[in-house]
């Protein structure tokens, strides 16, 4: 198998030299109008992303449909870049026989010509064995082929002999041509949404889509954002929705899930190195601090021990009343405090990324707990594409609350690697993560926000910071990478301009365990465990019969909870029936 990458490089003497010097074993390099590709067998694909990064190369993962193809006849020694649709397969041979059957060849010396490519050999302790192709006409089969850094059969007899010995300085030499751009996927796959009179937002697979909107309340952002939204059909969207407002899209075909309910997300489910950085550019993004050290080695430890962050805050607990250094009990009793409201159900149950269209209410959930479920879902989806090739739109409702911070910065920018686009949107440009604000385009709202204005004139150069703040409603800068700013009126169509929030009051533990004279970390725990046995809950309280099977998973799991926080569990299973039932009712 191979894995291809859109790469955005620049070219210069011996570009390629880090992919050399990092013994990958099949390389394939092309460029059919496109942009630039680059394709490494899939045990070297972790190994070229790294150095490619090292390099400060930026690239993505595509699966591109390469044109018809024919063998090319390549000059050896290569003296010029190959032009036009070209593209090269080749295989690393180790360089000491190749050297021995020059030496054999010319026997009183190699001619001055071939001194420099020779070397490039012996530097990089290499050479490939491989063939060219020019796409556009030819064979589909052939396509296929290099597509799969495959040799045609053909390839191997002698007498057609389309493979060639390439020395790393003829392959050098020979891509330099191809450098032109980061690729842009297909061209029939573009999606055009009309932004305003003559512009359109281009979207397509394989290309950078990111997106950030920025401005203040009120001043049409969100309404343009659904507009937007409502438009990606057939596309992977995931929209974090932090005040409930983009529940109407569920009028333009999205599915609505709540959080808590319909999707749990466990960052200790992703390992604990996953979860020790959530919580860490939480505290940061909260509480505008950095954990001290014995902070951090505290929290790290417990959670190697945890398999929740509930099981991970009892171990604190556990080391404040325990401890007898002084040192320790200072820590654990700091990393309480920014625990604790991190705590809810939505972040102690399993889940994967959906597919389609969706929708995540994140409006019930505390502060902090929106801030840790919406890392932690970008982690998710950072998995979700590495293993299972999830791609698409990630939209990050107020992502300004997640602050400029090193872990929101590299989730950001390994997501682009898999083309995973991000479309972020915030009040403040400059608390929004440096990765977001780099987007390929920029939208900047109405704002008079000072740091957001010089933030912006940093970012784009633009001055005039008394025209953003008259900006009418629906009106924004727009900015699209590469090109000159320009103030336009965005379309927004009547049906997006009414907002509305719809939160869910099921969802209030801490209030409906102070109701019931309950614990509420007792009450969340329970609430996940038997949560797909929600419906006869209130039923078992009331004294009704339920089957036998329903009624042993209860006692199993409730074991010896007191009876206030299984009423206090049953009051919120029943708000949650009958708010399914009202949602059900035409």
């Amino acid at each position: 198998m191979a894995v291809w990458f859109g790469v955005d490089a620049v070219a210069g003497e011996m570009w390629l030299g880090p992919v050399f010097a990092s013994g990958i074993r099949r390389l394939g390099v092309a460029n059919f109008g496109r942009g630039l590709l680059i394709g490494v067998g899939e045990r070297d694909a972790g190994v070229f992303e790294e150095v490619a990064v090292g390099a400060g190369w930026r690239v993505w993962r595509v699966e591109p449909l390469f044109p018809e193809a024919r063998f090319l006849r390549v000059r050896v020694p290569v003296a010029v870049p190959l032009r036009d649709h070209v593209g090269l397969v080749l295989y690393r041979r180790d360089a000491t026989k190749f050297y021995e059957g020059l030496q054999r060849a010319y026997r009183y010396g190699l001619p001055s010509a071939f001194e420099p490519y020779v070397s490039s050999a012996l530097l990089y302790g290499s050479v490939y064995r491989g063939y060219a192709v020019l796409f556009g006409k030819g064979s589909r089969g052939l396509a296929g082929k290099f597509s799969r850094l495959k040799a045609p059969l053909l390839a191997w007899l002698s007498w057609l002999d389309p493979l060639y010995v390439f020395t790393p300085l003829d392959v050098d030499i020979a891509t330099r041509g191809l450098v032109s751009g980061g690729y842009t996927g297909e061209a029939g796959g573009a999606l055009e949404i009309p932004v305003f009179h003559g512009y359109s937002l281009r979207v397509r697979e394989g290309s950078d889509n990111s997106l950030t909107i920025i401005g203040a309340p009120g001043t049409g952002k969100s309404s343009f954002l659904d507009y937007l939204l409502s438009r990606l059909e057939g596309w992977n969207v995931f929209v974090l929705d932090v005040t409930g407002e983009h529940r109407l899209l569920e009028r333009h075909g999205y599915r609505v899930l709540e959080a808590g309910v319909d999707l749990f997300i466990n960052p200790l489910a992703m390992g604990v190195d996953v979860a020790y950085n959530v919580i860490l550019g939480v505290i940061e993004a909260t509480w505008k601090e950095k954990a001290s050290p014995i902070v951090a080695y505290t929290l790290y430890t417990a959670l190697q021990k945890s398999g929740t962050l509930l099981d991970a805050y009892s171990h604190v607990e556990k080391l404040l009343s325990s401890s007898r250094q002084e040192d320790e009990r200072a820590a654990a009793g700091a990393l309480i405090r920014r625990l604790r409201p991190m705590i809810h159900p939505a972040l102690l149950g399993h889940g994967d990324l959906p597919r389609g269209r969706t929708v995540v209410d994140l409006s019930p959930l505390p502060e902090e707990a929106k801030n840790i479920f919406s890392l932690s879902a970008l982690y998710l989806a950072y998995f979700s594409a590495v293993r299972g090739g999830w791609s698409g739109i990630i939209v990050l409702d107020e992502a300004d609350r997640l602050g400029d911070t090193e872990v929101a910065n590299r989730i950001a920018d390994e997501l682009r690697k898999y083309n995973v686009s991000i479309w972020a949107v915030g009040h403040s440009l400059a608390r929004v993560a440096r990765k977001l604000a780099d987007a390929g385009t920029l939208m900047v709202f109405a704002t008079n926000d000072p740091d957001n204005l010089e933030t912006l004139a940093t970012v784009t150069g633009w001055r005039d910071a008394g025209l953003l703040g008259k900006l009418a409603y629906g009106q924004a800068l727009v900015v699209r990478r590469g090109l000159q700013p320009v103030i336009a009126s965005l379309y927004i169509p009547a049906e997006f301009r009414s907002r509305s929030a719809n939160v869910n009051p099921c969802l209030r533990f801490e209030d409906t365990a102070r109701r019931h004279g309950a614990d509420p970390l007792e009450l969340m725990k329970l609430y996940v465990e038997l949560f797909p046995h929600r419906h006869v809950v209130p039923r078992i309280l009331e004294g009704e019969a339920v089957p036998r099977q329903e009624f042993e998973a209860f006692r199993q799991k409730a074991g010896k909870t007191p009876r206030q926080t299984l009423e206090a569990l049953a009051e919120i299973y029943t708000c949650l029936e009958n708010r399914e039932k009202q949602a059900s009712m035409p």
